[in-house]
């Protein structure tokens, strides 16, 4: 009898009736029958699964469907450390050792366990014949050649002696590397062995050549058809005829793969009939088979497709294609992967870059999926690159992206990856691993190109470099027999030579960065030609010498010289590059010897000839940027007339040196985008050439831009040579944008919108375009492009798209800052501006005046919220993101919706009538979504016992304060929703065996609930807020902080369904105020607050920075010119300190008999001569409109947001001159300040929040904690103490009050959490020790200690009493602290309210000056940040005793002022339950000024933050 095994050897372990089965699932293995092969081993071998033989030949057949987890678990059955006794279970453990090898490379990506059986064989079997091979031995070298392949195709470990096992026949005089493999095959064969070679042939073809490999198919062929006809009509014909048909099949895959579609039909027809008829043989003992069972025939499928290749494919085609792919991946078929890139292959030819894009992605992650599934490490990391591979196509189109949306799955897929693989040491697979982090971070900005070039060139990149690349088998062809069809062979074989030749020419020059390839290549065809004589002297001299007198330039010097110095000398260096009259010397020369099409490696040639030009470019890009650095270079001068060769005009310049530089790059690039060669290099060489072109045009907008600011002389009127530098930047500006977005590249997409909007600028500021309309729409359409931009970029956590990591974060803050993108909210503000002066302008704008009114007053809109949208886009603004939210405040954010709708139908009642249809419109559905809202609103004021009920179902519940809606049998369903959740969330859950289903009685309470829609959003929004709670404090202690980090916000993602959460977490993560939430805050004083800020433009045609004010009232805005210019005011600020005697004099310190110690206050007014009294003067054009501006009436809060340089000086303090007529102007207005209206609208509603941290309403008692008093036996420090004391009284604290010594951290730390008031009279680190310890308790601002105090914000700290190495409380830790939500802080040291700018750690190496991510920071903002409603502090180092009275007075007014409130409180106008802490704050300050007259005592005491506190 035949057996078909090939381990027959071992039949022995077996029982003679279990043979017969084994053999019947290698037979159905053999004919591809795999899945009932597999059935055969499952049910009628599992009781030997632990046998030997039975476990290999199951391995076998997994093996030929990667099946290599399953192999693993079958093998791991088997007894190995018992095969050792004899030599057969010595190589059968062999066998098995190298399968498991195979397997763990394959999943694992570990090599060591197959090369060390390689090894071990290789030293056993060196010397053994072929003809003394058992059946086991023979097995061993197929698994060892396999082994042999994974390692050489995923590292350089196979050696060239590894190919000489088997020995080859000695009388080969110059074996070729595997030759032993065919003269095994010949010995099996002459020792009729029949099968153990045709199994064996499989292996042995793998390492021949296409034409040894159809000649040895032929010849094999032969034998099985011989054969065949011998046992016709006998049980041993059906193993004849399944090889038979595999060798026909193979014979047309291999005709079909060279797109020979003739020879590949003569092959494949009746092929389909034979595999039917050879079934139906099989199926006498087993009638359950069918021919489509046979994977055989998926593969004469996608054959026949694939012999089609060369032909124009159709959609029907594809569709087949990829609906034949859909069949082989779930079978996993060992050629799916084949299928997938046979469709995109075809895709590209069939749909436009856009579309083929989407289907390549979508078909190489079912490759990821289907290499993933089958456990195939080397296939996934090489299939990951090509997803992570940018690739454009030759129509300008892209079928790989560099968008953010790409680079953000990038890194996903990688990080998911490296968690999977976590120990691979695969030279290759690790190297691509690396490579494609060092490219991520790279093209982030987080590394920069050099670095990367640099680790490229490490070891490890080195050794990835010298890897293989393409097909590089060598195809000798020996034909023994010359017929038609081998004939056929050698030409196709002939020309597939040639193409694989030209493919890795292409791919040695593109497969490495171009800084390190150009220099590699240029040094080895420079040494070639110089060798053999092709490159004369004369040439070398004329390509590489450095002028004419250079005689020391020969053959013997070049070839001592590296590739970089060549380079070098050929194109110059970026501190020296070679300029335009010398490179057209030496380009003629350069392209007879590189573009000669008669060498071989003329595609090579052709890239390198481009790639030098490239190279020159950079070179002189580079040198610009170092010019840039020296002011000297690019100083103005004046107007000089130079000729521009890349223009061809003459024009005059006031910066010749950087003009000329400026041509020079022009002239190099410009010439670099004309290369007519580069449509000549192949279709690969032609994607990154063509990208690398749209790179470099882009830079021309720039430098023209460059032209324009080189030539304009301020105040001069434009030529039409600088109206044509504007006219060529924008038109390039505007293809590339549309080219970069098509392609989704964000960073330069970006970049090009910049220089649009700076044109747009320029064309306005100059007069260039004055049409009303033309302006208009030019300026919308602009920003919509640095909107666009602005939403790419923006880095405040609610606008990332939250299926991305915080990785994808940091990177838009890498690539944005990287360029310069923060600067995008000054371009939007400067270009309104410009627009808004326009239209305000008559006899300009050309319109009527109520038609510039509206226009005026829509652009202001406009201006307003982008000078928002650019204080709130800051790092500050979120890091309140995680703190909690008091449920109470989400009843407050209800009743505002109801308020917001009242207000709405108000509106359109007033105003129906006078309004558009669209605008009413809008109104409509805005006022139907808040009637949706309001009607559905759950009851809110239970939302906590919900929550405790979801946390544990027998939480208490008081239903007698609970909603009308709120009844028992709710209470029950919510219980047992909390327990049946909570079980199945058991582990166990699926094993429990309940009378009741689960999921069943979770279905029904569901339904009820469903039919009370206000109690289902009820537990909708508790369920969210419990989720949230439990992620946030997660982040603390979990491990993986990343991955909670990324669930909690998909989660606030779907939180935002909810309107009442949604505007919860706008108020949490400071997103820029609306109009609406500026309406919420004014109407807690009837609408009488205005809110200021200040902008500065920098003019394009006067070169000067003008300071503007912006003012909001009751929805109406305005701009003013202050008519000042910013340099000038920060120069006014500077000296206002520097100069403190004159500016800020002290005033002499109170004795202590001469103060009223019961009313902590002197008990006279102190006086001064007129000539040494100094009121604030400087600055009053910052606020002179708040004094006379139609818009500001008298009483209305000022709310002033401080960012320009401004926010340390006192503006409230201003008067216009000494006699004080107009001014002070917080003698007019109460005034506060904030560092951005988010952190204001954040103040407001932790303020808003019903019971927020302690509702007084119910307790007349404060919680207070009040400490303080400076450590010091000095007389100037006695009224800290003394005023703490008083304090504690005014505020009824006795127990939270701490004086002196007992002013500790501890003790503050402890108390703080439930103080809703905190007075602390201290010192900060504000200066050195010594001068705190002045006779005078106060400071000088000297520059050094300041400039460390304000620029190291975070660092800022109160210094308590106690120990020293335990009594500092910086800025950093204040923002963590567990604040009771809208306490209020009066922070009575040294210099507590000056602040510094806060910079967002980009890690850069040398930090941007100019970074609009900043917002100030200090003491006061961190306060705010971690909760706290509004803060009192000093602008300057006080005095102890100022310190001291303003304290007493502030407390003593706000408790008057509470007292007051209460008693209406009490008679029921709950209007009147909270106090204005602006007011409380303006009456102690005009006190304070009253006493001490002179603005140092007075004017430093500023109130931040919210100004309304509940009593």
């Amino acid at each position: 009898m035949l057996y078909c095994g090939t381990h027959t050897s071992l039949y022995k372990s077996l029982p003679s009736n279990v043979i017969p089965i084994l053999e019947n699932a290698i037979l159905k293995s053999r004919a591809r029958l795999y899945d009932a092969a597999e059935h055969v081993f499952n049910q009628g071998l599992s009781e030997y699964c632990q046998v030997p033989v039975v476990a290999i030949e199951h391995a076998e057949t997994l093996l030929h469907r990667y099946k290599n987890y399953r192999i693993l678990e079958v093998l791991g059955k088997v007894p190995v450390r018992e095969l050792s006794r004899f030599e057969e279970q010595t190589d059968v453990h062999r066998l098995i050792a190298l399968t498991v090898g195979i397997v763990k490379m394959l999943t694992e990506g570990i090599y060591e366990p197959a090369l060390e059986e390689v090894f071990r064989l290789q030293n056993d079997w060196i010397s053994k014949p072929v003809d003394q091979y058992t059946d086991i031995q023979v097995n061993c070298i197929r698994k060892y050649r396999l082994a042999c392949t994974f390692l050489g195709a995923s590292s350089n470990l196979v050696t060239n002696d590894m190919r000489f096992i088997p020995k080859p026949d000695p009388k080969h005089a110059l074996p070729q590397p595997w030759q032993g493999l065919t003269d095994l095959r010949i010995s099996l064969i002459s020792q009729s062995r029949f099968m153990e070679a045709l199994r064996f042939s499989a292996v042995e073809r793998s390492a021949s050549t296409a034409m040894d490999n159809y000649q040895t198919t032929c010849l094999l062929l032969q034998l099985t058809m011989d054969y065949c006809a011998k046992v016709a009509n006998t049980k041993d014909e059906i193993p004849w005829r399944i090889a038979m048909l595999g060798y026909k099949l193979d014979l047309g895959k291999l005709f079909a793969s060279l797109g020979a579609k003739p020879q590949a039909e003569i092959w494949f027809n009746n092929l389909e009939a034979e595999f039917v008829e050879c079934i139906s043989l099989m199926n006498d003992t087993d009638s359950t088979l069918q021919a489509s069972d046979s994977l055989d025939l998926l593969t004469l499928e996608l054959h026949r497709l694939k012999m089609v290749e060369k032909e124009e494919p159709t959609q029907a085609r594809l569709q087949q294609l990829l609906t034949l792919g859909d069949k082989m991946q779930p079978a996993s078929h060992i050629e799916t992967e084949l299928a997938h890139f046979l469709a995109i292959a075809w895709a590209k030819k069939l749909y436009p870059p856009d579309e083929f894009a989407a289907l390549q992605t979508d078909i190489q992650f079912r490759s990821q999926n289907l290499f993933r599934t089958q456990g195939r490490v080397s296939s996934e990391m090489t299939n990951l690159v090509d997803i992570m591979t940018p690739v454009l196509n030759s129509n300008g189109g892209v079928a790989r992206t560099n968008s953010y949306v790409e680079l953000a799955r990038r890194i996903e897929a990688l990080q998911e990856f490296g968690r999977r693989h976590p120990h691979i040491t695969l030279p290759t697979v690790k190297q691509m691993q690396s490579s494609l982090l060092l490219r991520l971070q790279t093209q982030v900005g987080q590394r920069d190109e050099k670095t990367f070039i640099a680790a490229m060139q490490s070891a490890a990149g080195s050794f990835a470099l010298k890897m293989p690349s393409g097909d590089t088998f060598r195809r000798e062809v020996s034909i023994t027999t010359l017929n038609e069809q081998s004939l056929k062979v050698k030409e196709i074989l002939d020309q597939r030579e040639v193409e694989t030749r030209e493919f890795n020419m292409d791919y040695s020059f593109h497969s490495r960065p171009e800084q390190v390839v150009v220099p590699e290549l240029l040094q080895r065809l420079v040494f070639k030609e110089v060798a053999s004589g092709n490159l004369t002297e004369h040439a070398i001299f004329r390509l590489f010498g450095s002028g004419a007198k250079d005689t020391q330039f020969n053959r013997e010097h070049i070839l001592k010289m590296q590739g970089k110095e060549l380079l070098n000398n050929l194109v110059g260096t970026p501190e020296v590059p070679l300029d335009a009259k010398q490179w057209a010397q030496r380009r003629p020369t350069l392209r007879s010897w590189l573009l000669d099409d008669s060498c071989l490696d003329y595609r090579l040639r052709q890239c390198l000839w481009i790639a030098i030009h490239n190279r020159r470019s950079h070179a002189w890009s580079e040198h610009i940027q170092l010019k840039l650095a020296d002011k000297e270079f690019i100083k103005l001068e004046s107007p000089k007339l130079v000729h521009a060769d890349c223009i061809g005009k003459s024009v005059d310049t006031i910066t010749p040196g950087w003009f000329q530089v400026n041509c020079e790059l022009v002239s190099a690039i410009q010439e670099r985008l004309d290369l007519k060669e580069m449509k000549l290099v192949s279709s690969r060489s032609h994607v990154h050439f063509e990208r690398e072109w749209w790179i470099a045009r882009s830079i021309l907008s720039q430098l023209y831009l460059n032209f324009f600011f080189c030539c304009q002389n301020p105040g001069d009127k434009l030529s039409d040579v600088l109206i044509e530098f504007l006219a060529r930047a924008d038109e390039i500006a505007r293809d590339q944008v549309a080219y970069w977005r098509r392609i989704e590249n964000s960073h330069f997409f970006a970049t090009e919108v910049i220089y649009i909007s700076t044109i747009t600028q320029l064309r306005i500021e100059f007069g260039i375009t004055n049409d009303p309309a033309e302006i208009a729409r030019t300026v919308d359409e602009t920003l919509t492009l640095l909107e666009e931009v602005e939403l790419l970029f923006g880095t405040t956590l609610y606008e990332v798209d939250l299926s991305r990591t915080l990785d994808f974060l940091n990177m838009k803050s890498y690539m944005g800052s990287g360029m310069g993108i923060w600067e995008i909210g000054k371009i939007a503000i400067r270009l309104l501006s410009l627009v808004i002066i326009r239209i305000g302008n008559k006899a300009q704008s050309g319109l009527g005046d109520e038609e510039i009114t509206t226009r005026r007053q829509r652009r202001l809109g406009q201006l307003w919220q982008w000078v928002q949208r650019v204080k709130a886009r800051t790092l500050a603004q979120s890091m309140g993101l995680d703190n909690g939210i008091p449920d109470s405040m989400l009843v407050e954010i209800q009743r505002s919706l109801t308020d917001e709708k009242a207000s709405l139908e108000m509106e359109l009642a007033t105003f129906a009538s006078h309004l558009g249809g669209s605008e009413l419109a809008i109104l409509e559905r805005r006022l139907a979504a808040l009637n949706l809202e309001v009607e559905s609103a759950p009851p809110l004021d239970f939302l906590s016992q919900v929550r405790n009920i979801l946390k544990d179902s027998s939480s208490r519940v008081d239903l007698d304060d609970a909603s009308n809606s709120i009844d028992r049998p709710f209470i029950q369903d919510l219980r047992r929703l909390s327990e049946i959740l909570k079980q199945l969330k058991r582990p166990e859950a699926s094993h429990i065996e309940d009378e009741a289903n689960p999921e069943q009685e979770l279905s029904q309470i569901n339904k009820r609930m469903a039919a009370r829609p206000s109690l289902q959003k009820l537990v909708t929004i508790a369920d969210f807020l419990n989720r949230e709670e439990v992620l946030r404090n997660n982040l603390e202690v979990t491990s993986d902080r990343l991955q909670n980090r990324i669930e909690l916000q998909r989660l606030r993602k779907e939180m935002r369904r909810e309107p009442v959460l949604e505007r919860m977490l706008r108020i949490c993560e400071g997103r820029p105020v609306s109009d609406q939430d500026l309406h919420n805050i004014a109407a807690t004083r009837g609408g009488k607050v205005a809110f200021v800020d200040w902008i500065t433009i920098t003019s394009f045609r006067h070169k000067v920075t003008r300071v503007y004010m912006l003012i909001w009232r009751n929805g109406i805005c305005k701009v003013v010119d202050l008519g000042t210019e910013h340099g000038f005011q920060e120069a006014s600020v500077k000296k206002f300190f520097d100069v403190k005697d004159v500016y800020l004099p002290d005033v002499p310190p109170t004795p202590l008999d001469e103060m009223n110690l019961e009313e902590l206050a002197p008990t006279a007014t102190k006086e001064f001569p007129d000539d040494d009294l100094k009121p604030v003067l400087s600055c009053f054009e910052l606020v002179k409109p708040l004094f006379n501006d139609s818009l500001v009436e008298k009483g209305d809060l000022l709310v002033l947001s401080l960012t320009e340089g401004f926010h340390n000086f006192p503006l409230h303090a201003i008067q216009e001159d000494e006699d004080g007529d107009v001014g002070p102007l917080i003698l007019e207005h109460p005034v506060v300040y904030v560092p951005s209206l988010s952190v204001l609208h954040k103040c407001f509603w932790s303020r808003n929040a019903l019971s927020s941290g302690h509702d007084s309403s119910k307790d007349d008692k404060l919680r207070a904690l009040v400490l303080g008093g400076i450590v010091s036996p000095k007389s100037v420090f006695q009224y800290g103490p003394k005023a703490v004391g008083k304090i504690g009284e005014v505020l009824m604290s006795p127990e939270t009050t701490f004086i002196r010594e007992d002013a500790t951290l501890h003790n503050f730390s402890t108390h703080i959490s439930k103080s809703d008031v905190l007075h602390i009279h201290l010192h900060t680190n504000y200066g050195d020790n010594s001068s705190k310890r002045s006779d005078h308790g106060h400071l000088r601002q000297e520059d050094a200690e300041d400039v460390a105090f304000v620029n190291s914000p975070l660092d800022q700290a109160i210094l308590f009493n106690g120990a020293e190495s335990n009594n500092k409380l910086t800025t950093a830790r204040i923002i963590e602290l567990d604040l009771s939500k809208g306490a209020h802080c009066n922070l009575m040291a040294c210099a507590s309210g000056r602040q510094g700018t806060y910079q967002v750690d980009l890690r850069r190496a040398k930090p941007t000056a100019d970074v609009m991510t900043n917002e100030v920071m200090g003491l006061v903002p961190g306060f705010l940040f971690s909760g706290a409603g509004s803060v009192t502090s000093t602008l300057w180092p006080i005095m102890d005793e100022h310190g001291a009275v303003f304290s007493y007075y502030f407390f003593r007014e706000f408790m008057e002022a509470r007292k007051k409130a209460r008693s209406q409180l009490l008679l029921g106008e709950m209007d009147l339950s909270w106090i204005d802490l602006a007011e409380v704050h303006q009456k102690a300050v005009l006190e304070m000024r009253r006493i001490y007259k002179q603005p140092s005592a007075w004017a430093g005491f500023v109130l931040s933050g919210y100004w309304k506190f509940q009593v």
